[in-house]
């Protein structure tokens, strides 16, 4: 699978994932407002049930079991928090927040309620961080028409799903694995078949022989094919079935789909397994699906037999009798079961989306080479004053080094920051980010980028998309706030107007960036007196890869630091320089 087609396999499998699309916490006090001066958080709940989104909340927050909420919040794709006085003034909202926001990283919207020209949350410390925050206010009864759309539009670009498509279809007993190689109908469409991949034996045959025996079998025929399949519809078949018929040949063991699917049903689902075995070969049996699969029962449907199909027919029926007289279990926990696996399978499939971005990016990092080692992941950021205030410019910190030995004092700003000063909420930025695969996050510093750029949004649309669809949403600002909105649809807009391959347009931005960088204009944190500008490491790590990495994750890591990027420049220096010396001792040339 190449990377665009993972990326639509993330939006496919994300719809599928949870049991709830929101959990809505609040606080009870709240909901015994003085109707007149506020908004009861239980009339915006029943209004979202109304548009068909599926919505946990508690009707006894005060009593409600913290365990139960943490449960819950797991199973659902977002947070609603009912910020308010009370809220900020109740230990166990508190605590709920700070869970969603830092331990889950749920993706989350604050929705403020509460009594009319109050608003003394804003002085709680515990939510400095998210006082800048995109927020729905439902303080006004006068405006609650209003203010409900709004907050069913924003909850519907977090969610990013459908409600008004049901699926009415019975949940398949059967699950169908196969490779399209060996089916005679897809080879009739335009499949390629190798010598030995068409037996008597095809795949899709099974459907229909299933269905005359009243078993509802399920296989990817209609939607998808070999080189495109969505990982996140094949999962919720798998799911959802009682029962996998793995039709394993040697075309089947080299299709890394298809044995990704016999895993995930025998490591994670541990789903009864049926092996028939079709197309001609055998080089199958020396392949770790073999291994793998040596205790469950085998047909063999290479050449046509007489008893085959009754055979299968028949192990199939002893599982499915097997699991229905064992229908009495918990039906609950197998639910929960089901979501943690599909949740994984989610986990795995985004990982796997960013390190093939990551990889693609070292490619065209590797062909525009530069002076001195630079990171090769870059994302916007949107920087408020508040934040601003943090960050150090680095000609501010030179200017003053080289006043202490000039007694003339120049007065010299960038033109992106006068451009800033011009701003009126937030600024924004280009950064650098670590590239540890379970978390892409920012590093201390920043270039600011006054304008999109056509040429960049390429690159940028591709990384916004991976990055929606990650749990760590909440960390990149401009994802989810208003103003992110507008900047994404500004992106996309002009993606249209401009034809840049992604190989351009990243360079183009990484060009960007390391010009600000190379001419002092760019913004820091400095945390010690031995931190880099990046704030970023660059680590071997022990299976050989070469990765970016914040502080704390390059310590975890146990890596290799390569060098300290503070002397990078230096360095790179003295050993092109070393190198050419070496080759000019090498090369006699007579001058004269």
């Amino acid at each position: 699978m190449n990377l665009e087609y993972t990326i639509r396999d993330l939006n496919k499998f994300k719809k599928n994932t949870f049991k709830y699309d929101i959990v809505f916490w609040y606080c009870h006090q709240d909901a015994k407002l003085d109707k007149e001066n506020s908004v009861n958080p239980l009339d915006a709940i029943n209004d979202l049930k109304s548009q068909g989104f599926k919505v946990w909340y508690s009707e006894d927050p005060l009593n409600e079991k913290l365990n139960n909420v943490f449960k819950l919040i797991k199973q659902a794709k977002m947070v609603l928090i009912g910020i308010s006085d009370n809220f900020a003034l109740d230990p166990k909202c508190l605590e709920i927040f700070e869970i969603v926001k830092n331990i889950f990283k749920k993706s989350y919207l604050l929705v403020e309620f509460g009594l009319l020209k109050e608003r003394e949350w804003l002085k709680n410390p515990n939510f400095a961080s998210v006082c800048a925050d995109f927020r729905v206010i439902m303080k006004n009864p006068k405006r609650y028409k209003t203010k409900i759309v709004d907050l069913i539009e924003s909850v519907e670009k977090i969610v990013q799903t459908d409600h008004k498509k049901e699926s009415g279809k019975k949940n398949p007993d059967v699950f169908i694995s196969y490779c399209w190689a060996n089916s005679h109908d897809a080879i009739k469409k335009g499949s390629k078949a190798t010598k030995k991949s068409l037996g008597w034996l095809d795949p899709r045959s099974l459907v229909k022989f299933f269905a005359d025996n009243e078993i509802n079998a399920w296989l990817d025929v209609d939607n998808l094919d070999s080189t495109t399949q969505m990982f996140g519809e094949i999962t919720k078949g798998m799911n959802l079935a009682k029962i996998i018929v793995a039709c394993v040949s040697d075309e089947y063991v080299e299709s890394q789909n298809c044995k990704l699917e016999f895993r995930f049903a025998h490591i994670s689902l541990k789903l009864p397994i049926i092996k028939a075995v079709v197309g001609l070969g055998n080089e199958w049996r020396k392949n770790e699906i073999a291994f793998l699969g040596s205790n469950y029962p085998e047909v063999n449907f290479q050449y046509e037999t007489k008893d085959s199909l009754a055979t299968l027919l028949k192990y199939v029926k002893t599982e499915l009798s097997k699991l229905k007289s064992n229908k009495n279990d918990d039906a609950y926990d197998r639910s929960i079961s089901i979501i943690e696996s599909n949740n994984n399978a989610y986990q795995e499939l985004y990982e796997l989306t960013q390190r093939k971005f990551l990889r693609q990016l070292i490619q065209f990092s590797d062909k525009n080479p530069t002076n001195r080692p630079y990171p090769r992941l870059f994302f916007l950021d949107l920087i408020d004053e508040k934040r601003f205030k943090h960050f150090k410019y680095k000609s501010d910190v030179t200017e003053t080094k080289s006043s202490e030995t000039d007694d003339e004092e120049t007065e010299r700003r960038p033109s992106s920051q006068m451009e800033f000063n011009e701003a009126k909420n937030f600024i924004i930025c280009v950064r650098p980010m670590c590239e540890h695969e379970e978390c892409w996050h920012f590093s201390d510093l920043l270039v600011l980028y006054p304008k999109i750029l056509n040429p960049n949004c390429a690159y940028l649309l591709r990384i916004m998309t991976i990055l929606r669809n990650g749990s760590y949403s909440n960390e990149f600002g401009v994802l989810f706030t208003e103003q992110g909105k507008k900047l994404y649809n500004e992106i996309k807009e002009k993606m249209t107007e401009d034809s840049t391959e992604i190989s351009d347009s990243y360079n183009s931005l990484r060009n960007y960036f390391i010009s600000k960088f190379e001419e002092d204009d760019f913004y820091f944190i400095e945390k010690d007196s031995n931190q880099n500008f990046f704030g970023l490491k660059k680590c071997e790590l022990k299976n050989g890869k070469i990765l970016w990495l914040c502080p704390e994750h390059a310590e975890k890591s146990g890596g290799k630091i390569i060098s300290d990027q503070k002397n990078s420049t230096r360095n790179q220096y003295e050993q092109e320089k070393n190198k050419l010396i070496l080759e000019l001792d090498q090369v006699e040339i007579d001058i004269f």
